[in-house]
């Protein structure tokens, strides 16, 4: 049942994180990209078969009408590639986490779309910075609401 509860969670956490950026593009015209942060998040938390059903199903959500371009690859590949190598940095889970989203995000644009990266540098580090605080959020969510503890190799303390 406990594990049935964290893929619940998780999914609706996905559908919470959509529907807040489609409202901050439709508001501002800049989203968050706080899909991909909760995706990061959660590959601290879940199990690589989980990952990939939380990665498929937000690339789904995020494209359901389009054929699958660049973004949504780049969507599936970057919280993977975080799942295997975030075990390799020696800090803090949730230091790595906020690391993970930071460079997530900004790989998401060199790749998908570099000159709006290069031309909007102010949207999108508010961007990022409201990834950074719903990703956060989601680590705390995780880690002292619902006690899930981030998978061996990572600490979970916040001591500094």
């Amino acid at each position: 049942m406990p594990h049935f509860k964290r893929i619940l969670i998780c999914l609706l956490v996905i559908l919470v994180a959509l529907f807040c950026q489609l409202k901050l593009k439709d508001s501002v015209g800049q989203t968050a990209d706080i899909v991909l942060a909760a995706l990061v998040t959660f590959a601290f938390f879940v199990s690589l078969e989980e990952l990939i059903l939380f990665d498929l199903f937000a690339a789904w959500l995020l494209n359901w009408g389009a054929p699958a371009g660049v973004e949504s690859l780049v969507l599936l590949a970057l919280p993977i590639a975080i799942f295997f190598f975030a075990r390799l940095l020696p800090w803090q889970a949730w230091v790595t986490d906020l690391a993970a989203v930071g460079a997530a995000i900004i790989l998401f644009y060199i790749i998908s779309d570099f000159p709006a990266l290069a031309k909007n540098i102010p949207i999108i580090s508010v961007s990022l910075v409201l990834a950074l605080v719903w990703s956060a959020c989601l680590f705390y969510l995780f880690r002292y609401i619902c006690g899930y503890k981030p998978r061996s190799g990572t600490s979970s303390s916040f001591s500094i």
